[in-house]
């Protein structure tokens, strides 16, 4: 089950930016740049995103939880002070481990990435995949 949870405070010239990786930031990201935000996070993570564009579009969108009126062009100068926030934001929301209880001594858990999260199911007996009819 994906839960979206965790903030990410970074500080700026002027006071504080709140960032959060929510459902409604994959919406408005998904607004903004017609990508499907999921595939997209999955494609960050491999290091495979080179759109400025869209990172800045990610940003911008997981600033709106806590500013709603956040202009995109805010999102920009983030990135400028902060280039790593995007992965920031997306660790945050995603604090669970992929072992089951404690990691051994002296090893830091391994975060599972947004998109084995989110597909999980998938894998288990008896998941059925809906079909888009395409």
């Amino acid at each position: 089950m994906l839960s979206l949870t965790g903030d990410v405070r970074l500080r700026m010239d002027r006071g504080q930016v709140i960032l959060r990786v929510d459902f409604n930031a994959l919406c408005a990201f998904e607004g903004q740049t017609g990508r499907e935000a999921l595939p997209w996070i999955a494609e960050l993570e491999a290091g495979r995103v080179q759109s400025a564009t869209q990172l800045r579009a990610m940003v911008w969108a997981t600033m709106l939880r806590h500013d709603p009126a956040a202009m995109i062009e805010a999102a920009g100068h983030v990135l400028d002070r902060h280039p790593d926030a995007v992965y920031r934001a997306i660790g945050a929301a995603m604090p669970q481990t992929s072992g089951a209880g404690d990691a051994p001594a002296g090893k830091k858990p391994v975060a599972l990435s947004i998109w084995q999260r989110c597909f999980a199911d998938s894998s288990l007996p008896g998941f059925r995949p809906i079909s888009s009819g395409r």
